[in-house]
Order: structure tokens, then C-alpha cells, then sequence
């Protein structure tokens, strides 16, 4: 991805950003929360914390609604922290990334 640093000028002025994404996994200590800095260069950096199982209720209906059919369950869990750059991407954009890899590690198989 190639952002231009000045307007009407496609080659000049510009930097060339990495269009992966890197991790960083600070959950190996235990650690639940970080924040991840993201270096010169990078669009942002995903954080994962310690991976642990936690009382999560299971719903059938609506998750905001109480439900006779809810239940307590103790599930594998891990917090997602992601550090972006606002000058490459928008909280709109962000978090569509976040929201796509919530939704591949709970369908993971």
C-alpha cells in the first residue's frame, strides 16, 4: 500500500507502508492487557493476551435480553487490543479488522 504524504503527487512524497498486519503476543507472561506501539512504517499492530478460561454466558435468544434458556459456561477467552495509526486508517476501518478477526477465531474449528 502506498499512502501519497502530498496531495497531486503520486510518486513523490510518498512512503511505502506494509500491508500486513504484525502481532504481538504479551499474553505468554499472563498478561491480559497491553497497549502494542506500532513502529514507523506500520498501519498498526494487533495485541493478544494470555488465552484462559472464563465464565462467559451462553445465550440462545438476544445476548442483551434475559433468556430462560441462558446459561454459565467456562469458555477459552483472550482480550484483542489493536494500536493503529489515524493518520492510514479511520476508526470505521479498524474496526471492521477487529470485528473480521473476532468473528475467524470464534468460528475457528
Amino acid at each position: 500500500m502506498i499512502i501519497s504524504t502530498e496531495p497531486g503527487t503520486p510518486a513523490s512524497g510518498c512512503r511505502r507502508l506494509s500491508a500486513r498486519t504484525p502481532a504481538t503476543n504479551y499474553g505468554t507472561s499472563g498478561s491480559r492487557f497491553q497497549t502494542p506501539v506500532i513502529l514507523n512504517g506500520q498501519a498498526g499492530i494487533l495485541g493478544v493476551g494470555a488465552i484462559e478460561k472464563r465464565p462467559v454466558v451462553v445465550s440462545k435468544g438476544s445476548p442483551l435480553e434475559p433468556n430462560v434458556g441462558d446459561y454459565l459456561a467456562f469458555l477459552p477467552m483472550t482480550t484483542l487490543g489493536f494500536s493503529y495509526d489515524h493518520r492510514i486508517l479511520d476508526g470505521a476501518t479498524a474496526d471492521a479488522f477487529c470485528a473480521a478477526v473476532k468473528d475467524a477465531l470464534e468460528k475457528w474449528q
